[in-house]
């Protein structure tokens, strides 16, 4: 974490460090400790400063960051990076999953209600994990304004499988 932290930050422009430095003044005493949930978040700020200049409306946590947190039970990673982005960016939150189910458990078990979820939902149930079946189940105890579809092509059957749902939102070509 921590060398690949100082690769990113010295390819950076110094105003994006000092605005790194400012975001993290009360964390150097983890930094120094090298703590693993810092050090993830401090590579997502990394990224998070590349892509500031576009002025994006929402940021979507990886679904490798999000499933790594879900699955090492690690609440501080996704709270972290929720508080960050509402309170300090003012901007929407988005979560990107491969697993929807044990997702929604871990965020009903913390207390986390992002803006946006993202995951695989297609009419072949590509990356639809465990199964199609649940995740279907689980799509629909969402309200349908927070689902970002993730859908290998989109076509005329795509279409009307996510109409059968009322899901509009969509990502294409994620996989």
């Amino acid at each position: 974490n921590i060398g690949a932290i100082g690769r990113r930050l010295f390819q950076m422009p110094l105003p994006w460090i000092f605005r790194l430095i400012w975001w993290n003044k009360f964390n150097l005493q983890k930094i120094v400790k090298k703590d693993f949930s810092l050090g993830i978040f401090l590579l997502i700020q990394l990224d998070i400063l590349r892509i500031l200049p576009f002025k994006p409306s929402l940021i979507i946590l990886s679904d490798q960051v999000n499933d790594l947190a879900v699955a090492l039970n690690n609440r501080v990673i996704i709270t972290r990076f929720a508080s960050f982005i509402k309170d300090t960016l003012h901007l929407d939150i988005a979560l990107m999953t491969n697993n929807l189910p044990t997702t929604m458990q871990r965020l009903a078990e913390w207390k986390i209600s992002p803006d946006y979820l993202l995951f695989p939902f297609n009419v072949d149930g590509y990356g639809m994990n465990p199964s199609k079946k649940d995740v279907e189940a689980y799509a629909s105890l969402i309200n349908k304004e927070k689902i970002i579809a993730i859908v290998p092509k989109f076509n005329r059957e795509e279409s009307n499988y996510l109409s059968e749902y009322n899901i509009s939102k969509t990502l294409v070509g994620w996989f």
